[in-house]
């Protein structure tokens, strides 16, 4: 097809080739557009991650006619998930059929996907280019030019319009000024593979524990009886209170029973290896501007509460290619016209993206972490005996259903309105406790409870400013998130 006028190389420069970017740019050779992908890296390469694909991912992969390909890579299928705290089952499920998703999501390590997604835009007839590093841009009146060091040498590629993907700590957003700084934004997390894993390979394991929360560990079961075991943990937390996140990772591994009875008797294949992940925050200006949109992990779409991104640079990257498509039509690459993709990705996930981060920020006070994980267990206690509430659920765990749907407004009520048989088992009755049973069981309860109530008045009161500042942000992201959802109702 091709922009008439000024002498472009191409009509969109993508820069970075990860999901987001390999997507982005697939989609616009497939609308007839001249489009360079460029990654600094040379493909195959790894990419520490969960290495899950939700079902979510899946249907924009679909769409891009990337399933042939995802299916020669061998990738493993995950329809279920079980949930332990403190080292014991809390609840188990399975990923429910929503609209026109798939009830199930795939596992592939990165070393795998990227390389698929990759191979397959140059398929689609996009110029792809390796070992490129681009380390400015330009952009002026006749478009915008991309300088890098190719093979150690200057390099330059003029496009329309360029589309930045070159991830969570990416050259263009800091160029642009729209680099994500908040220390309190950032999630750090472990990573390591296993051979030899056993147990259900369509299951994935989630863990919860007082030592490593807020944060969780998993196993999610690859191909080949292999998995990817990880820990992570909100950074200021694990900074603040001095976590050693190699030693609660390790020292998990070889006393969690459920750890154990999949990984006891599998070996690592390769070494612990970690990142940071700065996750959503909003920005004022936005993730676009003249001639340049910023998608995936470059755009801060990284989900607060469990770190995953491949969702959102997906669905980012179609937005910004059907963006991109209008913008080439129309001969408009101001920022202008182009804030129609800030409106169209705040309108897709923007309100779920918000909702992570609160309650993130709720959860981050580390002296209500007993609180916390009574809430787990009540959350767990009630989908195991309510099939619509762990539908939703199972849902929102595994992307299918809004994260905002959690704030509803029945999955708080049937949260905090658990059978008495719970509320049984937590002061320690049994169907043969008689009357002084009871009551002592409720006097111990008091105790227990006034003790942990004391005990955590006393941490938050030690910490004056720390409280204060949480108490604060938990204010103000909670008013976004009402704000979203008034809208939202609104809109209905």
């Amino acid at each position: 097809m091709g922009v008439n006028g000024a002498g472009y190389d191409y009509d969109v420069a993508v820069v970075g080739a990860g999901p987001g970017g390999s997507a982005a740019a697939t989609g616009l050779a497939q609308m007839g557009w001249r489009v360079l992908l460029v990654d600094k890296a040379a493909f195959p390469r790894d990419k520490v991650c969960g290495d899950f694909l939700s079902p979510r991912s899946l249907r924009v992969l679909e769409s891009l006619g990337c399933r042939e390909a995802l299916e020669r890579a061998r990738p493993n299928r995950i329809q279920a998930a079980s949930l332990y705290l403190n080292g014991e089952p809390v609840t188990q499920g399975v990923i429910p059929q929503i609209e026109d998703l798939s009830n199930y999501g795939y596992t592939l390590p990165r070393y795998v996907f990227d390389e698929a997604l990759f191979r397959h835009a140059a398929r689609a007839g996009v110029e792809t280019v390796e070992k490129c590093e681009v380390t400015r841009l330009e952009t002026d009146a006749d478009g915008v030019a991309l300088h890098a060091k190719r093979a150690g040498k200057p390099a330059t590629f003029r496009a329309a319009l360029a589309i930045a993907a070159d991830g969570a700590h990416s050259v263009l957003a800091r160029q642009l000024g729209f680099e994500n700084r908040d220390s309190s934004a950032r999630i750090v997390a472990l990573r390591a593979y296993f051979d030899g894993v056993e147990g259900d390979p369509a299951r994935a394991e989630i863990f919860f524990d007082k030592t490593y929360f807020p944060g969780y560990a998993w196993i999610f079961p690859l191909a080949d009886g292999r998995a990817n075991v990880g820990l992570g943990i909100v950074q200021d937390v694990y900074q603040r209170y001095d976590i050693n996140l190699r030693e609660r990772m390790l020292h998990w591994l070889e006393n969690d029973p459920a750890a154990r009875a999949r990984l006891g008797k599998a070996h690592m294949d390769g070494r612990i290896v970690g990142w940071p992940l700065p996750t959503y925050r909003p920005r004022a200006g936005g993730n676009f501007a003249e001639r340049v949109l910023l998608i995936g992990d470059a755009g801060s779409f990284i989900d607060p509460i469990n770190g995953e991104g491949i969702h959102t640079a997906l669905e980012s990257a179609r937005i910004a290619a059907a963006v991109a498509d209008e913008a080439l039509r129309a001969g408009q690459f101001g920022a202008d016209f182009l804030a129609r993709y800030e409106r169209a990705w705040r309108a897709a996930f923007d309100l779920d993206l918000r909702t992570s981060d609160f309650i993130v920020s709720v959860v981050k006070n580390r002296p209500m972490v007993a609180m916390w994980l009574l809430v787990l267990k009540m959350i767990g206690e009630k989908a195991m005996h309510d099939a619509d509430y762990a539908a939703t659920c199972g849902g929102i765990l595994s992307g299918v259903v809004p994260t905002h749907q959690s704030l509803s407004a029945d999955i708080i009520v049937k949260t905090l309105l658990n059978g008495p048989d719970f509320w049984g088992r937590m002061v320690g009755l049994n169907a043969e406790s008689g009357l002084s049973g009871v009551v002592g069981a409720g006097v111990n309860a008091g105790l227990t409870v006034a003790g942990e109530a004391l005990g955590m008045v006393g941490q938050l009161a030690r910490r004056p400013a720390e409280t204060v500042a949480w108490g604060l942000d938990v204010a103000a992201k909670g008013l976004g998130v009402l704000g979203g959802l008034i809208r939202g109702v609104g809109k209905e």
